[in-house]
């Protein structure tokens, strides 16, 4: 997958939540940093790369932003250091579709609207063809840059796997 589709803008600085290690399973796609994470794996014990069209509000498995490189083998169980997804923290990710992105009018007509992550090609990005004003989708767009089509986003307490 790629490394650093995702960002935390906000706080800046030293001011973000200190990482913690979680486990990885075997035989399980690599994490980078800079990547969305969930719970999953074998009895949901297990950090994830999050996959396509998630995270949902209703499926409290978001865990964070990877902070490093998990180092799980084929046949061994490794760790990542993740960044807790934790209230107030707003993060950036490209548009899927830059075009759908890339005004001031664009980006004001979807705040406060839900989202997904999609991945496509290995790249995460924010899928603002399927927002919705209904909070299914997990993550909420609070602004964004139109210069780059980049998307200011939280994420919606249903969706945040409890720490």
């Amino acid at each position: 997958m790629a490394l650093g589709d995702v960002n935390i803008i906000s706080p800046l600085g030293n001011n973000l939540p200190s990482a913690r290690t979680m486990r990885t399973e075997a035989n399980t796609t690599v994490i980078n940093p800079g990547e969305p994470v969930v719970i999953g794996g074998t009895n949901n014990h297990y950090a994830v790369a999050c996959a396509d069209a998630k995270p949902i509000a209703s499926d409290a498995t978001f865990a964070g932003i990877a902070a490093s490189l998990s180092n799980q083998t084929v046949a061994l169980n490794g760790t990542v250091d993740v960044y807790p997804a934790v209230p107030g923290l707003v993060y950036s990710c490209k548009a899927k579709t830059a075009s759908a992105f890339d005004t001031d009018a664009e980006i004001l007509a979807l705040v406060n609207y839900s989202v997904y992550f999609d991945l496509t090609s290995s790249v995460y990005s924010i899928d603002t063809g399927n927002a919705g004003n209904n909070n299914t989708n997990g993550l909420r767009i609070v602004g964004g840059d139109s210069t780059s089509s980049t998307v200011y986003f939280t994420v919606l307490p249903g969706a945040v796997f409890p720490s």
